[in-house]
């Protein structure tokens, strides 16, 4: 089966300005690179197709993923970046026995307590580790250009982007290229190392944004003839031009599809599902749960409302609502279509999504809600409850008990 999502569409600008980079990282000029756009919108994509041309042109690639779950162990994004490099190995780049240094460096950060200065500065001892560190791997580059390539460097912990700072600003008149992925947060966890990183170390940053509406008849358009002409238009419409969000929509039209996929509307099912689900998770911290009260609530809420439905303030909504905006899943504080509605309730657990029409039942009488709305949530928290756990074509929620037109 043919898949869009491993086309790059649009991103012409930004493979030309980091194979210049690269080029010019080859012959003795280094920089740092951010590739800085929403969920969904392809940078790791990017990436990838950014290391496989390094590597055509002999530059050795090396490679780490930031997770939020490992944010609390120290340079663990810089462990990973050593261990590709063969850093932590018997055989590392001369001088004899930088592996062994490397290896006692990240021993030694592991095993000490790092504080956090609001200015992203570190303790004397700590500045030390990071800078031994930083020197092993400029001596990795002495034999052949490298480059170093970050995903997610959001959710790195904060001493690893230390590490990238202080490395950063040494790359002039080396032959390093930084590669950075980076989704723009609102409120970082450590703000002070995120700003350092991201701002202060003067990377050139390469937004990548949505497709616009070409860009998704340009995917479209590589999809078996025939294929109804208004079909890219439709597909824009749902997904914003999200790369993600708009590949599964067409895998899904190659998938539910009798014959030729010659139809005028899109249509969504598994693929899409999981699609918005993964945008959601890999969002802002509160885009999910946000997108979720969203979609419990009728598919538009008051910004007040949903901060008291989640328990959190409403500049944190506000930030949610502007993080799916981004995504592509709202175009105000709206979903953009019951589609988009329908895949976030489809992929949300059953007892969530029963507790929030609780919840909503007694905020109701307080917010001025009609008698028949709140009993509509508390009949709507047990059916979702009582519904099996198998999914169903998506339409409209169930409460509504209507069909979409596919």
């Amino acid at each position: 089966m043919h898949r869009p999502a491993e086309d790059l569409i649009e991103r012409e600008d930004q493979l030309g300005t980091l194979g210049e980079l690269l080029s010019a990282a080859v012959a003795g000029s280094g920089q740092t690179a951010v590739l800085s756009g929403a969920s969904g919108n392809g940078k790791s994509v990017l990436l990838d197709r950014m290391r496989s041309l390094a590597g055509e042109v002999g530059t050795d690639v090396t490679t780490a993923i930031a997770a939020c779950t490992e944010q609390s162990l120290p340079l663990g994004v810089i462990g990973q970046l050593a261990g590709a490099a063969g850093l932590l190995t018997s055989h590392a780049p001369e001088p004899a026995g930088a592996a062994t240094s490397v290896a006692g460096l990240l021993d030694a950060a592991m095993s000490r307590d790092w504080d956090l200065a609001q200015d992203a500065s570190f303790p004397p001892s700590s500045a030390k580790i990071l800078h031994g560190l930083c020197m092993a791997f400029l001596r990795g580059i002495e034999r052949r250009p490298m480059m170093l390539c970050i995903d997610d460097v959001h959710h790195a912990d904060p001493f690893s982007m230390q590490f990238l700072s202080y490395l950063s600003r040494r790359v002039r008149a080396t032959r390093l290229l930084m590669v950075l992925t980076d989704l723009p947060q609102l409120s970082p966890a450590h703000p002070a190392q995120y700003v350092e990183l991201l701002h202060s170390s003067t990377p050139i940053v390469l937004t990548v944004p949505p497709l616009t509406r070409a860009g998704v008849a340009d995917m479209v358009r590589r999809l078996p003839p025939p294929v109804d002409p208004g079909l890219a238009g439709h597909v824009h419409a749902l997904t914003g031009g999200n790369p993600r969000l708009t590949a599964a929509l067409v895998e899904d039209v190659l998938r539910r599809v009798e014959g030729p996929p010659a139809v005028g509307r899109p249509v969504a099912g598994e693929a899409f599902i999981e699609a918005v689900r993964t945008c959601l998770l890999r969002s802002q911290p509160h885009a999910l749960p946000i997108a979720r009260a969203l979609a419990v609530t009728g598919g538009t809420a008051e910004v007040p409302v949903l901060a008291q439905l989640l328990s959190i303030s409403e500049e944190m909504v506000d930030w949610g609502l502007l993080a799916l905006h981004r995504v592509g899943l709202l175009p105000g504080h709206a979903f953009r279509d019951p589609r988009v509605q329908a895949a976030v309730l489809a992929g949300m657990p059953v007892r969530e999504r029963a507790e929030l029409h609780r919840r909503l039942a007694v905020l109701g009488p307080g917010g001025g809600e009609p008698a028949d709305i709140v009993a509509r949530h508390l009949v709507d928290a047990q059916d979702v409850e009582g519904a099996p756990g198998s999914r169903r074509p998506l339409g409209p929620p169930p409460a509504r008990d209507q069909s979409m037109p596919g």
